[in-house]
């Protein structure tokens, strides 16, 4: 034959080379294999993530600090700059950027990626100690620095409360209560609550009728400066035991500040 027709015979088995050739003349170590890797898929199918609201990890913090009148010009030399320079100090910061405009100082701070989220409060931690050391030495006129590093929280649920027929205050002792049980249930991080009001008790001074008992205004704010002050005692001696002494008389109702004695010249008037 020539030598044309001899290469266009069929090469042999044994002549056949490659991956594909090897697993087909060794079966056994094919199934094996294969075998593994499928052992090993339904492995890791069953320990995929499977939950509806995954976990994630934010690792930027932001420092906002509040300077009232002043321009971006002195927050930046006297409140920013200050707190970048502490904030500098941690070694695990990545990067760092600050808007400083009229009356605010707003700094991010961004963690490096090789920190997990069981690193991190650890972080935070160190982060409010930073700024709470550099406070002090803060001009006069600008207001606490907050630390605000809760970015990744989900609020899955919310609930509105409302009750006809109940007062406000039933309904926020109410609310404290469905608070408290609500952190009792697994699985629950943190509850919020909104759209509370601070309680305020706002008192009308007639003004004609304190200039006709000859009482200044400041007066009764001296008075009310006074009112529900808790103040330690002391203690007296009785025998071989020591007896605390507490003062009473704080107000249990709002009514009750129509009781006050006024004083005024060694006069004494009724406040209602």
């Amino acid at each position: 034959m020539s030598q044309e027709q001899q290469k266009s015979l069929p090469q042999s088995d044994d002549e056949i080379t490659g991956v594909a050739a090897y697993f087909i003349r060794n079966r056994v170590i094919s199934w094996m294999v294969s075998l593994i890797f499928l052992i090993g898929g339904i492995s890791a199918f069953f320990g995929l993530g499977r939950l509806e609201d995954p976990a994630f990890t934010i690792k930027d913090a932001m420092v906002v600090t509040s300077y009232p009148g002043a321009t971006p010009q002195q927050v930046e030399e006297e409140v920013t700059y200050p707190i970048e320079k502490a904030i500098q100090q941690l070694t695990y910061v990545d990067e760092i950027n600050s808007i400083s405009s009229r009356g605010l100082s707003q700094i991010t701070v961004t963690m490096k990626n090789n920190y997990g989220p069981d690193d991190l409060p650890q972080i935070w931690d160190e982060l409010r100690r930073k700024v709470n050391d550099v406070k002090g030495s803060l001009p006069p006129g600008v207001n606490e620095p907050s630390v605000i590093d809760d970015f990744g929280d989900v609020y899955g649920v919310l609930f509105a409360l409302t009750g006809e027929g109940y007062n406000y205050k039933e309904l926020l002792d109410y609310v404290d209560y469905l608070r408290r049980e609500l952190e009792l249930v697994d699985g629950v991080s943190k509850v919020s609550v909104t759209g509370d009001q601070q309680e305020q008790v706002f008192i009308e001074i007639s003004i004609k009728r304190i200039s006709a008992l000859g009482i200044a205004p400041s007066t009764i704010f001296n008075l009310l400066q006074t009112q529900n002050i808790v103040s330690n005692a002391g203690a007296t001696r009785i025998g071989d035991k020591y007896i605390r002494i507490q003062p009473t008389g704080e107000f249990t109702d709002v009514s009750e500040l129509g009781d006050l004695i006024l004083t005024e010249g060694g006069r004494k008037v009724s406040s209602s």
